[in-house]
């Protein structure tokens, strides 16, 4: 079951987005604008409710307001733009200089995200700045 992006913005469509994405995305610091994050057990995230007790992780309504879904654009374009970076100055190193790297755990080896992820986190990017806030269903 994935989660559908119902804005309030009329003149737009809907985003769906998978079940697996979804809470990825959240986690990677988009849900951090509407307080919703990963928790200390794996699986796990930890939120505050919205007014009505709904929860952004889940299908019930949680609605996000255009402010928050502006910010949340603003998150996915700098994840966007910094994971491209990393992975630009990850792919010049040598094989010898990312073992090196690898060995220390203050150098973090970039998460490789893939080009339809990408492409999802910029649709949300779009969707989410012209949204006017959105429900989550």
């Amino acid at each position: 079951m994935g989660y559908d992006l119902i804005p309030r913005n009329k003149k737009i469509k809907s985003l769906c987005i998978g079940a697996f994405s979804w809470p990825v995305m959240l986690d990677m610091g988009i849900g951090l604008i509407i307080s919703t994050g990963p928790a200390m057990r794996p699986a796990a995230y930890s939120y505050i409710p919205d007014k009505k007790g709904r929860d952004p992780n889940s299908n019930d309504g949680f609605y996000v307001n255009s402010d928050q879904a502006k910010a949340m654009s603003m998150v996915a374009d700098g994840l966007i733009c910094v994971n491209k970076f990393i992975m630009r100055e990850w792919d010049k190193l040598s094989e010898e200089d990312k073992k090196q790297y690898e060995k220390y755990e203050f150098y973090k080896k970039p998460k490789i995200i893939k080009e339809d992820f990408y492409n999802l986190l910029e649709r949300f990017s779009e969707f989410a700045k012209n949204s006017q806030g959105f429900y989550i269903k």
